[in-house]
This record gives C-alpha cells, sequence and structure tokens, in this order.
C-alpha cells in the first residue's frame, strides 16, 4: 500500500512540476526542461540535463542525457545521449546513439547504432588503455568520438551501424543492416557491409530542386495544404516545380 502511494505521489509530482504524462513509475527526471504540452513518458525512464520540447513521447527504459528532443518519438530500451533530434523524426526500440545531429522528418529504424566510439588502426595497439590511462602529456593523443550529422528526411533501416565522424545527406535512405564507414551523398540509397552506393533517389535535376526548396523547413500548416503532392510518387523535376516554385 506505502510504495502504491509513492508511485501516486511521484506521478502527481512531475506532472504538477513538468506538465508532463506519465505512463508508470520509476521515472528520473533531473536538471531537464520539459514542455508542459503533450508529451507522454512512459516507466523506467531516465532524462538528464536534457530539453524535451512539446509533442515528444518517450517509451519505457530509455534514457536521454545531453540531448534535445524536438517532438520526437523515442522507442522502447533506447540510449540517447549528447544528441539533437529534429522535428517529426523518430528513433525506434533498442537504439544506442551518442553525438549525433539528426534533421527533420527521418526514419530510424530499431537497434540502430551510431557514435560508439573508435579505436586507432596504425598504434602498436588500438587500446584505449595507452591513450587514456598512460596518457600523462595532457594533450589528447587520440580522438574515439566525433560527431555524426544526420540530414532531413533520411530514412535508416533497423540495425544500421553509422561510424563516428559520418556525415549523411539530405533524403538518403540506409539499408538494414548497412555498415557506414564514410559520408553519404544527398538522396543516395546505399546497402552493404560495408555500405555502397546502389543509387539516387532522383535524377540530379529533381534532387537540386528538392535541396533548393527545403521544404522541410515549411511550417505544419504548409505541409497540410500541400499533403496531396507527397502522398504519391513524383515523376521529375516538374512535380518539384509545382509545389516549390523552383
Amino acid at each position: 500500500m506505502i510504495r502504491k502511494l509513492k508511485k501516486i505521489l511521484l506521478e502527481l509530482g512531475t506532472f504538477l512540476k513538468h506538465g508532463t504524462v506519465l505512463r508508470d513509475a520509476e521515472i528520473i527526471i533531473k536538471n531537464s526542461s520539459i514542455s508542459h504540452d503533450r508529451v507522454e513518458i512512459f516507466g523506467n525512464v531516465h532524462i538528464q540535463n536534457s530539453s524535451v520540447e512539446a509533442g515528444s513521447r518517450i517509451y519505457n527504459f530509455s534514457t536521454l542525457t545531453n540531448s534535445t528532443l524536438k517532438g520526437n518519438k523515442i522507442g522502447k530500451n533506447c540510449t540517447i545521449g549528447n544528441s539533437s533530434i529534429g522535428a517529426h523524426s523518430y528513433i525506434a526500440d533498442f537504439a544506442m546513439v551518442n553525438n549525433l545531429t539528426i534533421g527533420k522528418f527521418c526514419s530510424v529504424g530499431p537497434g540502430f547504432k551510431c557514435g560508439l566510439g573508435s579505436h586507432p588502426h596504425n598504434f602498436i595497439s588500438s587500446s584505449p588503455f595507452f591513450y587514456e590511462e598512460l596518457n600523462d602529456t595532457g594533450k589528447k593523443i587520440y580522438s574515439e568520438y566525433e560527431k555524426i550529422t544526420v540530414g532531413n528526411d533520411v530514412w535508416i533501416g533497423a540495425n544500421v551501424f553509422i561510424k563516428d565522424g559520418v556525415n549523411v545527406g539530405d533524403g538518403a535512405i540506409i539499408a538494414a543492416g548497412a555498415v557506414v564507414l564514410k559520408d553519404v551523398e544527398d538522396y543516395a540509397i546505399v546497402a552493404g557491409v560495408p555500405a555502397k552506393k546502389i543509387r539516387y533517389r532522383h535524377d540530379p535535376e529533381t534532387v537540386a530542386a528538392l535541396k533548393k526548396s527545403a521544404w522541410w523547413d515549411n511550417d505544419v500548416e504548409w505541409l497540410k495544404s500541400n499533403r496531396q503532392h507527397f502522398q504519391k510518387g513524383i515523376s521529375g523535376l516538374n512535380d518539384i516545380i509545382a509545389i516549390t516554385g523552383y
């Protein structure tokens, strides 16, 4: 009975402080800004030094540290650190994400991993023991972690791995199971281990027009009024000109 009462008080206290709908207890929120508008947090979630903006939803057993959500859905058992997720993007279950900046309207499948760090391949040893524990120079000998950037409208399939320091362009598609070791061009489709370019989603003129339009930066009302153009395949440049004028 006492445990149940504590759970109710925790949920009530967090709601009053953050305006957040809690679906279960065992939720820890520290030094974070939580929007009062349409935010849902499920059980066993830990949020620290982060910002959670309107419309965000964080599912069970996920952790958010030093990161920003802008109305995103984060699946179950995700670990998100030192990252910024753009509006209308989602990350599915069992993701391990670090040092990632991701754009708007991105779809990230389950099991995604990035920002896990790297090891030197041209030293005598690849072990961090030598460049961390035995480092008495006061300087960084080897950079294990580098920022990863993913553009807008990117689809990342299930169980994809992206190496530290990689940039993924707007509109790209990364097939399930791919291991991405180098930059991915705008609107390229890549697959394999290591990932290689299969083809582009559209011809060069159409890609240029899409990039120039930056449709992902338009507000929701514009997107709603033009939704019919987004609900069918495009045959070429004229389809883009019809909605953007470019």
